[in-house]
């Protein structure tokens, strides 16, 4: 197949993936999976990658479940963003004396344990390690606001969008609570059920 064949190929899975996804009764599911298509034939790894996730590939599921239900990520991440800012921060012209040190300082290192913080962020630090063994992107396939919602189990969690569209079917179908109009909505690339009472 020549380039201009595959992009033209691609051109039309992505037109179908967003039709799919914007029909009153589309999937989801279908509009990942032809967006998946897509981006394998123009070899946009990241969007692969996302699309992957959202369709609940163990590969990328896993590491990602298993670190933000620790909140340990969390840590590491917190813990990279004050480490660049001390380093953006002008150079302070002398040290701290030893008065100035305060007694939780001193306990920590007399004790010679680390602290629970220190704990938590070398175990984050190993997910964030795996998570980008696997060519995963902070930005890209886990950012703040995805992993707030996917935090959430009961929400959904990690589960491929098809699970969970199967899971909105079966209480519409049972007419479960008052949901009246159920809706997918896709908020910031992320899959959140939500229902309108």
């Amino acid at each position: 197949m020549t380039i201009t064949t595959i992009t033209a190929e691609a051109h039309q899975l992505l037109k179908d993936a967003l039709k799919e996804l914007e029909a009153p009764k589309g999937s989801v599911q279908a509009g990942v999976q032809k967006l998946l298509r897509a981006a394998r034939m123009l070899g946009d790894e990241d969007v692969a990658i996302w699309c992957e996730i959202q369709l609940g590939n163990a590969k990328y599921v896993a590491p990602l479940a298993s670190a933000v239900k620790s909140d340990s990520l969390m840590y590491a991440l917190i813990s990279r963003d004050i480490r660049k800012r001390i380093q953006e921060l002008p150079k302070a012209p002398t040290k701290p004396t030893k008065q100035e040190t305060t007694k939780t300082e001193r306990s920590a290192e007399s004790s010679g344990e680390p602290s629970d913080w220190d704990k938590k962020v070398r175990k984050g630090q190993g997910h964030l390690n795996a998570l980008t063994a696997l060519g995963l992107k902070e930005e890209i396939h886990y950012p703040i606001e995805e992993r707030e919602i996917k935090r959430n189990e009961a929400g959904g969690g990690y589960k491929n969008v098809g699970t969970i569209e199967e899971i909105l079917a079966s209480l519409v179908r049972k007419k479960l609570g008052k949901t009246t109009a159920p809706s997918i909505r896709i908020i910031s690339l992320s899959i959140l059920i939500t229902s309108e009472e």
